[in-house]
């Protein structure tokens, strides 16, 4: 640590000499609210600039799940500049998906709880999921009737619902005998998340410590917004780096000799057929998206639900799309070598599609939630 620190201020002391870089940095994203994300009984909650119009579940996917807020920054925080109280809720991925399903459920109803303890107006509740947490979505609004019956629309991003052996390419050739005889430190691997998780959170500490010591440098050198990207970029390191957490499970099952998801993707279908409730849905595909099923979920949408695919520019990545000038991001503003807006161009280019899905989300939600009002005054006229 002591080596880092002396050659960050040896590079800062030599450069800051030859005086500032060549170009300008500049931010040119709108700010987004205090874009300050808390932490509520399990979630994670931002809230809008003012009064919301509306809570917006988000439930993100496989692999990214358990750090949504950083995934999806971009996604959520426009949201939440739109007016949304956005509630993103954190789950491991497993082969039961009821496990993760109740998690989630738990998680709601207690940062729900803790939100009506606030303010005496209950807000709106509408749902959103990507990829696998769309198929969360969709699981929750089957398996839990209160949860179907409180959310007034919601929009269902690069819905799948494939089995292992399409999900997991050479599951059952590769992994599966693999895994097998490795049963016994797998599990010891599972045992071991938590003593690590502790290292992991105490090692970050450390490091947060020592990084006013080496962003004064940076600051010095590329300006304030170096020492703010800095502290983003640790916080976010040590979230990505927890993601990691979930894999030893994962791998402990197979080795147990899980081959299939619970339910099914037939149960899936079927519970959908049965048990979605009766409002449509918008469903979101992107053009270029390999892994998408939306066709296969609107064909199992009973008729008081029937819903088609909208399809939009993007692929599969785009809700996870990053903009380097947000005064959130942990990446430098992009530079405007000549002031002739390139930075602009180039940020502007970078979160074109999923600006379009933030529109058609917004849109959304803004007429279910009308519709919902209106059901309402006329149930107790």
């Amino acid at each position: 640590a002591k080596m880092l620190l002396a050659v960050c201020s040896s590079l800062a002391v030599g450069w800051t000499a030859l005086g500032p870089p060549p170009y300008a940095f500049r931010r040119t994203a709108a700010p987004i609210a205090a874009a300050e994300w808390e932490d509520c009984a399990g979630c994670k909650l931002l809230r809008p600039p003012g009064e919301p119009r509306a809570l917006v579940h988000f439930l993100g996917g496989v692999f990214v799940s358990p750090a949504p807020h950083v995934a999806y920054r971009y996604l959520l925080e426009q949201l939440a500049d739109r007016g949304y109280l956005v509630v993103a809720t954190p789950y491991a991925v497993d082969f039961d998906y009821t496990k993760p399903a109740a998690d989630v459920k738990r998680k709601l109803d207690a940062a729900r709880a803790a939100l009506a303890a606030e303010s005496s107006a209950e807000l709106p509740l509408v749902s959103l999921g990507h990829s696998l947490g769309a198929l969360m979505q969709t699981l929750l609004a089957c398996t839990y009737a209160d949860y179907a019956d409180a959310c007034a629309g919601s929009v269902l991003v690069s819905w799948n619902n494939k089995p292992v052996s399409d999900a997991i390419p050479l599951f059952e050739q590769l992994f599966v005998p693999a895994l097998g005889p490795l049963n016994g430190p797998l599990e010891q691997a599972v045992a071991a998340v938590a003593p690590a998780s502790e290292l992991r959170r105490e090692g970050f500490g450390l490091l947060r410590k020592l990084a006013p010591a080496v962003g004064a440098p940076l600051a010095s050198l590329l300006g304030p917004e170096a020492e703010k990207a800095l502290a983003v970029a640790l916080s976010d390191a040590e979230e990505v780096a927890a993601l990691a957490d979930q894999v030893p499970e994962v791998l402990a099952a197979v080795s147990r000799g899980t081959g299939e998801f619970t339910p099914t993707p037939a149960e899936v279908r079927s519970l959908i057929r049965e048990r979605y409730p009766p409002r449509a849905p918008l469903v979101v595909q992107f053009e270029v998206d390999s892994l998408d099923e939306s066709p296969d979920l609107a064909a199992a949408l009973p008729p008081a639900a029937a819903a088609s695919p909208l399809r939009i520019g993007g692929s599969h990545v785009t809700p996870l799309a990053i903009d380097p000038d947000a005064p959130t991001s942990a990446l430098l503003p992009l530079p405007d070598p000549f002031g002739l807006g390139a930075g602009a161009a180039v940020r502007d280019a970078l979160v074109a599609d999923v600006d379009r899905l933030v529109d058609e989300v917004d849109r959304h939600f803004e007429a279910a939630v009308a519709a919902a009002a209106e059901a309402a005054e006329a149930a107790e006229a």
